[in-house]
C-alpha cells in the first residue's frame, strides 16, 4: 500500500478542486505548478515584478538591535529561494521606510524610490530612479516629483504595467486620500504624477474622482490595475466596521481628469486582498476575517477554491499579503505568506472547452 506525505495529498487535492470548481461561462482554470520559496530574512515591504521571463522581488529588510540598518535588495525567484541578486541601497540613519514603485518598460526595470523630507512648507520628495537591463546592476540617479500633488495624500509600494493615454505610455506614482475624519467636501480621492520617459519627468498630473468615500475611514495600501488599457484601483481600508480591501474602475472625464465607481466584491466574512482581470473575466483573492489560515481564489464572482496554506513547522500559519501576477500569454502567479520566510506560489492559466 503506497502512502503519500502530507504535502503530496495537498497538492493532489488542490488540483482536483481547481480542475472541479473554477469553472465558468466556458472557461476553466488549470493549475500549471506549485512552489513554497522560502526567503533567507523577512521583507518590511516587498513588491513583486515580472522582468525577463523571471519572477524578481524588491525587498526592504532591517536589521535587529545593533544591526539596524535599512537594506534594500533585488531578489529573484531561482527554484525554492529568493536569491539576493544586489543590494541597491544600505543606511543605518534612515529611520522611515521609503515608498518604492516598480514598471517594465523595453524590457528594463525600474524602480522609483521616494521618501518625504523636510517640514511644514519645506516638505517635499526625496526621490531617486533605479534602471537596469540585466536586474543585477542598476544605474540610479535624483528624479523629482511633485509633493503638492501628494499633499493629504498616502504612498507606498506597489508594481504597475504603463498605461496608455493619448499615444503615450505612462508610469503611474499614485497617492490616495487617507484621513480617518471626514471625507473631502473638495478635491479628489486619488492623485496620480505621470511619466512619459520611463521615469525621468513626473510632470503629468491625473485626478480620480470617487463618491463613496465614507467617514472615519483609513485608506492605504493604493495599486493601479491595468487591463487592456482601462485603469481601476485596488486599496485597504480600515473603518468601525473593520477592514478589508476594495476595487474601483475609472472612465475618463475630460483632460487627465476620470470618474471611479466600485466594483462589488463584497463577501460575507472574507475580506478582499487582491483582484486581477483576465481576458473579460475578474479573479480575486479573499482571506477569512475570522480565521488567518483560510483564503479563498474566486474566478468570475461566482465560484470558490479553498486554498490551505502549506506547513511551515511555525507556531503560526496563516495566508498573509496575497498577491497576483501576470506572467506570459494568460498565466497567472498567485503568490502568498503562510508564515516567517515561507511564499507559496501556483501558477493558473484560463482554457476554453467546449
Amino acid at each position: 500500500m503506497m502512502f503519500l506525505s502530507g504535502k503530496s495529498f495537498f497538492f493532489l487535492c488542490f488540483i482536483f478542486l481547481l480542475l472541479r470548481v473554477i469553472k465558468s461561462d466556458h472557461v476553466h482554470l488549470l493549475n500549471d505548478e506549485f512552489l513554497a520559496v522560502e526567503n533567507p530574512f523577512y521583507c518590511i515591504r516587498e513588491s513583486f515584478i515580472y522582468f525577463r521571463n523571471e519572477v524578481y522581488k524588491i525587498c526592504i529588510h532591517k536589521g535587529e538591535g545593533m544591526d539596524s540598518k535599512l537594506n534594500i535588495y533585488i531578489q529573484k525567484k531561482r527554484e525554492n529561494l529568493w536569491e539576493v541578486q544586489t543590494e541597491l541601497f544600505q543606511d543605518s540613519r534612515k529611520t522611515k521606510l521609503p515608498s518604492f514603485f516598480s514598471y517594465v518598460v523595453d524590457e528594463e526595470m525600474i524602480i522609483i524610490f521616494c521618501e518625504i523630507t523636510g517640514y511644514e512648507v519645506k516638505r517635499k520628495f526625496d526621490c531617486t530612479r533605479s534602471v537596469s537591463s540585466t536586474g543585477i546592476d542598476f544605474k540610479t540617479e535624483k528624479v523629482v516629483l511633485p509633493y503638492d500633488l501628494m499633499k493629504n495624500k498616502n504612498i507606498t509600494f506597489y508594481s504597475s504595467a504603463p498605461f496608455s493615454f493619448t499615444n503615450h505610455k505612462y508610469l503611474l506614482i499614485c497617492g490616495i486620500y487617507n484621513s480617518a475624519l471626514k471625507s473631502p467636501k473638495q478635491g479628489n480621492f486619488i492623485n496620480c504624477a505621470g511619466s512619459n520617459d520611463k521615469g525621468l519627468n513626473w510632470k503629468t498630473k491625473f485626478l480620480f474622482h470617487y463618491d463613496n468615500i465614507e467617514d472615519y475611514t483609513t485608506y492605504f495600501l493604493l495599486k493601479p490595475k491595468i487591463h487592456d488599457n482601462k485603469l481601476g484601483f485596488f486599496f485597504n481600508y480600515v473603518s468601525s466596521s473593520g477592514e478589508s480591501g476594495k476595487y474601483i474602475e475609472c472612465e475618463h472625464k475630460s483632460n487627465q481628469d476620470f470618474n471611479c465607481k466600485d466594483v462589488d466584491f463584497i463577501k460575507k466574512d472574507k475580506a478582499l486582498r487582491d483582484v486581477i482581470k483576465v481576458n473579460d473575466y475578474y479573479i480575486t483573492s479573499y482571506a477569512n476575517k475570522n480565521s488567518s489560515a483560510v483564503c479563498y481564489l474566486y474566478y468570475s464572482n461566482e465560484n470558490s477554491l479553498l486554498l490551505k496554506p502549506r506547513n511551515t513547522g511555525e507556531d503560526y500559519i496563516g495566508c498573509y499579503r496575497g498577491t497576483f501576477m501576470k506572467l506570459d500569454g494568460n498565466k497567472i502567479l498567485f503568490m502568498y505568506s503562510s508564515g516567517n520566510g515561507i511564499y507559496n506560489l501556483y501558477t493558473f492559466r484560463p482554457n476554453s472547452y467546449a
